[in-house]
């Protein structure tokens, strides 16, 4: 995974990195990682990017690879604060690799699909919501998401809700009607 990491950021590909950061996130919330475990997530996700980031000057900062991506992770350090700094991370280095236009569409996915995974549960939640409150057309969401996530916004929905019911499945008492 590190290695995959490192060749789709050396390779300018900064969504697929925010996407791959995000199921590594994903897959260690599942596994409720804490402690020395969260510890050594991090401290490997950051020296990761730190290694691809030196030699690339972060905008306003001097020197190659000024800053780290530790520095971005604050006292708390939860999974969700690193995941968020992590990703801010990665679109320094893409706008430190100059691809600002690039970097300003990825943050505007990434928001995108934070904001489903954040509603998932809800039933009203589909493209024109979706739209209506990002003040953006139904089919710019839809073509924007589906360059950058590989997949159209009501599958990913689905596929959200998907793993919410089989996470309640495994983990709950709950019948499956519910």
């Amino acid at each position: 995974t590190e290695y995959l990491l490192v060749s789709l950021l050396k390779g300018g590909k900064y969504a697929e990195s925010q996407e791959l950061l995000n199921s590594i996130f994903v897959v260690n919330a599942n596994l409720r990682v804490r402690g020395k475990a969260l510890d050594a997530l991090l401290s490997e996700v950051s020296s990761t990017l730190e290694r691809v980031m030196s030699g690339v000057p972060s905008p306003g900062e001097k020197g190659p690879g000024a800053g780290s991506p530790a520095d971005l992770l604050g006292p708390d350090r939860t999974l969700e604060s690193a995941k968020t700094a992590f990703m801010e991370y990665i679109a320094r280095i893409a706008e430190a690799s100059g691809n600002r236009t690039l970097r300003k569409s990825e943050l505007l996915v990434n928001n995108i699909a934070e904001f489903i995974e954040k509603n998932v549960e809800g039933n009203l939640l589909d493209l024109n919501f979706i739209s209506r409150k990002f003040g953006l057309t139904p089919q710019y969401v839809s073509n924007i998401f589906k360059k950058y996530r590989r997949e159209n916004v009501k599958e990913y929905i689905s596929r959200l809700k998907l793993e919410r019911a089989k996470k309640l499945l495994l983990t709950t008492d709950l019948p499956l009607h519910e």
